[in-house]
């Protein structure tokens, strides 16, 4: 990490609020969804590190674009120059060497790249050779009458051609490897780097990053990647974590990993080499939902897309992460980058991750939520009462006939044992309810113990984690009959498919979703959902124009038939046609009827227009 004190003040779009880093990566990485400030925030970069001495260079997302310069200046004191059209077959004039790096870093862009590698043979040198390894290409910069002419020679085919019939991809990887060995500046700002490049060249552009990134004292360079894509985080160590920057679409200042504690470090690195391409849509999902497995994972995708609700378009995503232990993690992890996460585990998380439970007890919104209750005041308190009644009739109950006993009695005598008699007995006193009280001196203490379970369960929620009271997902679907203590592995693909069989082919509405699947669909209705696409609103919006323009040709007799509405109406006619027909058009009351066609989902609509009535400010549909 390199220690400086990074300070900016955030205007707009945020409100005027201090931004500060007291140290930062060699690599950083700015994420977040589109529109949340990260382009503005890298103008306010740029302005720091110039004002500390360290030449700071930004390569905007639209930097293969403005290949050539004007002579039209911007200021008379500047001298820069703006971006006109490209130059690649006409050539850059060697006297307006000066005009074309000015231009470009004004504006920019990375039109002085084939500049920089006329000026410096041994960058030029640095860059054919890379570009020769892995795109089997020569770069060539040839005279033509006093003007640089950048050409490509193909290696494998013996051809050369100019550059500007090469592909976006190569021209991308041209410019920012030559801005990245290019000595000029100490500081690299790069707006998504992962344009135009296969996920393969993004890795590959991510190996040369970390061969020049570091300390700028000492010939390396500070790198910033402004990103969307999960191939260009590369994470490797906590620090690399610690260099990423979230930002928010409400604004909030961006959040980074700060002040952290060994105890959370650790946790932490146990998940980076887990850190995959999947997982790593954490840092751009305002709502990142996290589950156990991959089984989990693809029925909540199924149910949301049945239920007509898109996950993504309320910018959410789930992720799997295999095992409750690592869910905890994650937790951990969002928190700490200001993500408003949610988890859903299944119900033995709650004695197997440790995690779990101190999150909880952490937790000032639990606390205040148990209180306005009246269940207690603190996590703490009910987990006691809630663990106290468990082993009272773990101890009364494991010496009964029952099927508790049966499948505790074939537990192996490790150091998990007691957690899983735990899980056993709820799941018993779930399932087999009645029977259960039957063998206890209390029965009430059956329906204590579930009251005390659901406070627990309630209580989680306050943070985002839902536990699942019944068990393990695959307990909540009518087509799983396996063992409810212990979900059989080979039955969760077969039981899914019947489930999803059932959504496509039997479900006919919400409702039945509701039969179907009681509390692990109140769950569902829970999670991000984005707002139904209001189609009728916009059908609305674009037809009064057309229904004042028709009511009034009426009045005023340019209509006089049905027939006469095209010429009326004008070239808009056949556009209008695409969505709707119009009959019934009487001149003498001054009414027609619309009929919309059935292309929304929602039928034909059928809207009668009548006389004088003015439309503009009503809903019709």
């Amino acid at each position: 990490m390199y220690e400086i004190d990074l300070k900016i003040n955030l205007q707009v779009p945020w409100k005027d609020e201090n931004f500060e880093m007291l140290q930062i990566g060699y690599i950083n990485y700015l994420v977040g969804a589109n529109g949340t400030g990260k382009s503005q925030f890298s103008e306010q970069l740029k302005a720091f590190f110039n004002s500390k001495q360290l030449k700071c260079r930004v390569l905007s997302a639209d930097r293969l674009n403005g290949f050539g310069f004007s002579s039209k200046e911007i200021g008379r004191d500047n001298g820069h120059y703006v971006a006109n059209k490209s130059s690649f077959s006409e050539g850059y004039n060697k006297a307006d060497f000066s005009k074309y790096k000015q231009g470009s870093e004004y504006l920019d862009t990375g039109a002085d790249a084939f500049v920089l590698l006329e000026e410096k043979l041994d960058l030029k040198i640095k860059i054919e050779a890379i570009l020769s390894q892995v795109l089997h290409r020569d770069i060539r910069l040839e005279w033509d009458s006093g003007k640089l002419v950048p050409m490509t020679y193909n290696i494998q085919q013996e051809t050369e051609y100019e550059l500007k019939k090469e592909s976006h991809g190569i021209k991308e990887l041209l410019v920012l490897l030559t801005h990245l060995y290019d000595d000029s500046h100490k500081v690299l700002i790069i707006d998504e780097p992962e344009l135009n490049l296969h996920p393969q060249y993004q890795a590959f552009l991510l190996e040369h990053i970390r061969k020049v990134s570091g300390n700028p004292h000492e010939g390396k360079k500070i790198v910033y990647l402004i990103s969307h894509s999960p191939f260009i985080l590369d994470f490797q160590t906590i620090d690399d974590l610690k260099s990423v920057i979230c930002f928010h679409s409400d604004f909030r200042k961006p959040s980074f990993i700060d002040n952290l504690n060994l105890t959370d470090e650790e946790k932490i690195k146990l998940i980076i080499p887990k850190l995959n391409v999947h997982h790593k849509q954490l840092f751009f999902a305002k709502t990142p939902i996290f589950v156990e497995g991959i089984f989990d994972s693809q029925f909540i995708k199924a149910i949301q897309e049945k239920r007509g609700v898109s996950l993504e378009g309320s910018g959410s995503t789930v992720i799997d992460v295999g095992g409750n232990e690592q869910v905890s993690s994650y937790y951990l992890l969002s928190k700490l980058l200001g993500k408003e996460s949610l988890f859903i585990y299944d119900l033995d998380s709650i004695f197997f991750s440790s995690q779990l439970r101190v999150n909880a007890e952490d937790s000032e919104e639990i606390n205040q939520f148990l209180v306005q209750l009246g269940l207690g005041s603190s996590f703490q308190d009910i987990w006691g009462q809630f663990n106290k009644t468990l082993s009272n009739l773990k101890e009364e109950l494991k010496v009964k006939d029952s099927p508790y006993k049966l499948h505790i009695d074939k537990i192996t005598n490790d150091n998990k044992k007691a957690k899983k008699e735990s899980y056993c007995l709820l799941i018993f006193c779930k399932y087999y309810k009645e029977e259960a009280k039957k063998l206890v001196s209390i029965d009430s203490k059956i329906d204590l113990l579930l009251r005390q379970l659901e406070n627990v369960i309630k209580a989680f929620e306050e943070i985002g984690i839902y536990v699942l009271e019944g068990g393990a997902m695959e307990n909540y679907f009518p087509s799983y009959d396996g063992n409810k203590f212990n979900i059989d592995d080979n039955k969760k693909r077969e039981c899914l498919n019947s489930e999803i069989d059932w959504m496509i082919n039997d479900c006919q509405s919400n409702e039945d979703l509701q039969d179907r699947y009681g509390k692990l669909y109140s769950i569902m209705k829970e999670l991000p959902s984005g707002n139904e696409i209001n189609y009728k609103e916009v059908i609305e919006s674009n037809l009064k124009d057309l229904i004042h323009k028709i009511q009034k040709g009426i009045s005023e007799e340019k209509i006089k038939t049905e027939s006469s509405l095209p010429s009326f109406i004008g070239k808009e006619w056949s556009s209008y046609q695409r969505i709707l027909c119009i009959s019934d058009v009487n001149i003498t009351t001054q009414t027609f009827t619309i009929n919309l066609k059935d292309l929304w989902g929602f039928g034909e609509e059928t809207i009668f227009i009548e006389k004088n009535k003015n439309y503009s400010n009503e809903s019709f549909l």
